[in-house]
């Protein structure tokens, strides 16, 4: 078989498998792809200065952010700009709620419970982001390299959005000098659960975007662990060993979660 049409019979299984888990009431996952929109870095672009905002336009990155707050000096007014740079565009609207104070990360689980209530129609709730500068300056915490300050915050946040099917942006990694720091606290956000990362300039594109889309490793296995657990239902059996780990249901719902992550990525394979 194809490798093209080896990846199609996948997902199919994949989509297959998902709902029967969802059938189930069993937890499946933390992707919700009937409108799913990767947002793996996500880029700041000051609303003020249209040479950047044209120049953004034609950057590979998921999202772009036309900053009206900090990125711009407070005697600029920005409403202008981001309307000719928006155009006559038609967009549904998602909204994604910015975390960037203490009292606001306590309270996030009643915010989510309001907003996910209200939303409809054009209007989404669609993730969550952490404000991490901000933050910590509100808790008079100092920012350090490791980031240990906000390391509870951001785990809290992670589950917060997953609890509610939303993505989970993490923080702005502030050195633009730093690329060994960059991609540590990418793979380190990734890990964690987030589906993307806040970035500040076009260097830390690529980076971001490459730690928060699953390996070609990770995919593969990820492939033949859904194939394998499909043959093994197909005879009746429960849990099994896959290349020397023991496979049960949460470690299929992982698999699942990069298999999904992929085609939300990357579309669906021809």
């Amino acid at each position: 078989m194809s490798s093209s049409l080896t990846t199609w019979a996948t997902l199919r299984r994949a989509s297959g498998l998902r709902k029967l888990l969802q059938k189930s009431r069993v937890p499946c996952g933390s992707l919700t792809l009937r409108h799913y929109t990767p947002r793996r870095a996500v880029l700041y672009v000051p609303g003020s200065d249209e040479r950047k905002i044209t120049k953004a336009f034609g950057l590979d990155a998921d999202c772009m952010v036309l900053d009206c707050e900090d990125g711009v000096a407070a005697n600029k007014k920005v409403r202008d700009q981001v309307e000719r740079a928006l155009g006559e565009r038609q967009h549904r609207l998602e909204l994604i709620v910015c975390i960037e104070t203490a009292l606001g990360l306590l309270n996030c689980h009643q915010l989510l419970q309001h907003a996910s209530s209200m939303t409809h129609g054009r209007l989404q709730m669609a993730g969550l982001l952490f404000g991490s500068d901000d933050f910590t300056a509100s808790i008079g915490a100092r920012r350090t390299p490791e980031a240990t300050e906000v390391l509870m915050a951001r785990q809290q946040l992670v589950v917060l959005a997953k609890a509610y099917g939303l993505q989970a942006v993490d923080m702005v990694t502030i050195d633009l000098k730093n690329e060994e720091l960059l991609r540590r606290q990418c793979a380190e956000g990734a890990a964690m659960g987030f589906t993307g990362k806040q970035v500040i300039h076009p260097s830390q594109i690529a980076p971001t975007q490459e730690a928060f889309a699953p390996t070609p490793a990770q995919l593969d296995r990820a492939r033949r662990l859904v194939e394998e657990f499909h043959q093994h239902q197909r005879q009746g059996k429960g849990a099994f060993v896959f290349e020397g780990s023991m496979i049960d249901m949460p470690s299929v719902r992982q698999a699942l979660n990069i298999v999904e992550a992929d085609q939300a990525i990357y579309g669906k394979p021809s």
